[in-house]
């Protein structure tokens, strides 16, 4: 019964916004075009975008199920994909409000065999940073209070590009 119900709420989650941790970790490796088709493919939907700077990274901005999205109108799914040809790497960002699909996402780590390698605090967040077979997950967990409008925050990158971004 357990793992029926393990099951039928990770498939839930999973549903709700149609791609994995798996799938993220591919993601973070990919260039900017195989990532629009393959998000856009997953009813992802590209909404705005910025260009690399000298000092920022460049990055484009998906909103998951809502085609006619407006900047700044919410939403149940963010991804953003960070990328800087100059420093030649790239990473993936995921946030979203959902306490079952951060539930979801942390036990998927787990399954792919991801270690806890350390815990700090920032902006008042904890920030969980989880290592396994050169991938790196940070993992920004937002305080549970009432009316805190801070998403949790998914960050999936390769360890050199990490060390490269950070």
């Amino acid at each position: 019964m357990l793992f029926f119900l393990s099951a039928f709420f990770g498939a839930t989650c999973l549903f709700a916004q149609n791609i994995n941790s798996s799938q993220l970790i591919e993601l973070c490796e990919k260039s900017l075009g195989e990532a629009e088709q393959l998000l856009s493919s997953r009813n992802w939907y590209y909404y705005t975008g910025n260009d690399e700077t000298e000092d920022k990274l460049g990055n484009i901005r998906f909103v998951y199920d809502k085609p006619n999205f407006v900047e700044g109108s919410p939403a149940d799914y963010f991804l953003v994909y960070y990328f800087s040809e100059k420093a030649k790497a790239n990473y993936i960002e995921l946030l979203f409000g959902s306490d079952d699909t951060f539930k979801m996402l942390t036990q998927q780590l787990k399954n792919l065999k991801f270690d806890l390698d350390s815990s700090s605090t920032k902006y008042g967040n904890i920030v969980n940073i989880y290592k396994h077979a050169g991938h790196i997950v940070e993992v920004t967990i937002p305080p549970k209070i009432e009316n805190n409008t801070k998403p949790y925050r998914f960050m999936f990158a390769t360890k050199t590009n990490y060390r490269r971004l950070n």
